[in-house]
């Protein structure tokens, strides 16, 4: 069950998809989320708001795909692949991220989903250096939410941000778009 409002909006969202989501206690260095094979979420409670909304982006690129769709040679997905294996704590899942490169690249791709939700400064940078890739990650996060507002203030302000931002063709040159 969820355990304070930033949960309850997340469980209200999943429900808004007829989405299931289960809210579990965890050990927190080893394991913040999965998605099962019949699309429910599990996310471990107690989280700070950026935590759960990382993991929830996170689980939500793998439940709809866009793990699968950025390209692995982007110089963004091998340094997230690097910082991937850097940080994972469970040895059993270590071994298999260095042993299944496509895996690896697909837990990248959903870090980058999970980080565009929680870090305003890597969704800047993104902007700025990669609006093409910025420009995939904010639609596919737009499409995922659908017309769902959150309850939670700083969530609510950042897709509301997303929602209103110009297209990157806007920011910069239509070549530099197509990267």
């Amino acid at each position: 069950e969820p355990t304070g409002p930033v949960e309850e909006s997340i469980a209200a969202w999943f429900k808004s998809q007829g989405r299931p989501v289960a809210f579990v206690d965890a050990d927190l260095a080893q394991f913040t989320g999965a998605v099962t094979k019949d699309g429910t979420a599990i996310v471990s409670g107690g989280m700070d708001a950026d935590a759960i909304w990382r993991t929830v982006g996170h689980e939500v690129a793998h439940r709809d795909g866009l793990d699968k769709i950025l390209p692995a040679d982007d110089a963004a997905v091998q340094d997230g692949m690097k910082a991937r294996l850097a940080r994972e704590n469970n040895p059993k899942y270590k071994a298999r991220l260095e042993a299944d490169a496509d895996l690896l690249a697909r837990e990248a791709r959903a870090d980058m989903v999970g980080q565009f939700l929680s870090d305003p400064a890597f969704r800047d940078r993104l902007q700025q250096d990669k609006p093409g890739l910025w420009q995939k990650i904010k639609d596919f996060i737009l499409k995922a939410i659908g017309k769902w507002t959150p309850k939670d203030d700083a969530a609510r302000m950042v897709l509301d941000a997303l929602r209103q931002s110009p297209e990157p063709a806007a920011i910069k040159g239509q070549a530099e778009v197509e990267e």
